[in-house]
């Protein structure tokens, strides 16, 4: 296992943020609400995720919307950049990469008519795959 390496299950806390670059990539970006129960309480801790993966980026817009419980595997990668202002900012994210990153579906979030299969459950990376022509 990678020390890095991060694993979710949790409900998306926005419709998903997209981008599609010059080069034909795309990403999606969403955070994702985390809660461990106590008998005492609960704590909800929020996570920013960026999915780099162009498929699983496509399964994103096809199914993901706030409010939808995934489960997905990715990395921690911590960033830093320069502010306007001059000072030094850092963000952690849970980043999707291609080829190994995981993303499934597990519950659809508010919002899904009964047209669309209500709060059915299952793995998102299986109902794109349905849609390849071979």
């Amino acid at each position: 296992m990678d020390v890095n390496e991060v694993t979710l299950l949790g409900n998306v806390g926005q419709d998903p943020d997209y981008h599609t670059f010059d080069s034909g990539d795309m990403n999606a970006k969403f955070s994702v609400a985390t809660s461990v129960k106590w008998k005492t309480g609960e704590k909800t801790q929020w996570h920013n995720v960026v999915v780099k993966d162009k498929h699983l980026v496509e399964v994103c817009q096809k199914f993901l919307q706030k409010g939808t419980r995934i489960w997905m595997r990715g990395r921690s990668e911590t960033r830093d950049w320069t502010d306007k202002d001059g000072n030094k900012r850092y963000t952690t994210e849970v980043v999707v990469p291609p080829f190994v990153g995981q993303l499934h579906v597990e519950a659809r979030g508010k919002g899904w008519g009964d047209a669309e299969g209500g709060a059915s459950q299952g793995n998102a990376s299986n109902a794109l795959e349905e849609d390849i022509p071979f």
